[in-house]
């Protein structure tokens, strides 16, 4: 059972966070590639998102578990779907790595079993 992936940035998700009470939320346009040799499904009791981590300066993380985005439909072997993924920065300023990543809910994410999420530190 393979779960592999490739997922491209259209814009830098880069996060240096001088953040501000009010912050307006950012976005990332992402194109989702089932790189893999089965069907990602959308429903059932595990499906696949797209969600993130992001991660402080250490590598440590911030938000392990970022907000999950559905998959809007099984994703077959070889299909592309774009996606806009939202976050904000954290209230304490400092520098950031957001890792954009897929989970098979209840299974593990996919960076776990081998596939390489998108990952966008600052400068």
């Amino acid at each position: 059972m393979a779960y592999d992936d490739k997922v491209t940035g259209k814009r830098p998700a880069v996060l240096v966070a001088h953040a501000r009470e009010g912050m307006t939320p950012k976005t990332l346009q992402m194109t989702v590639t089932n790189t893999g040799n089965q069907p990602w499904p959308a429903s059932g009791p595990n499906p696949v998102n797209l969600s993130y981590h992001l991660l402080d300066a250490n590598g440590n993380p911030v938000i392990w578990d970022g907000p999950r985005i559905p998959l809007g439909g099984d994703m077959a072997v070889g299909a592309s779907k774009q996606f806009t993924i939202g976050y904000t920065a954290p209230n304490t300023a400092g520098t950031y790595t957001l890792v954009v990543d897929l989970v098979r809910e209840g299974v593990a994410w996919f960076q776990s079993l081998g596939s390489q999420p998108f990952r966008q530190s600052s400068r």
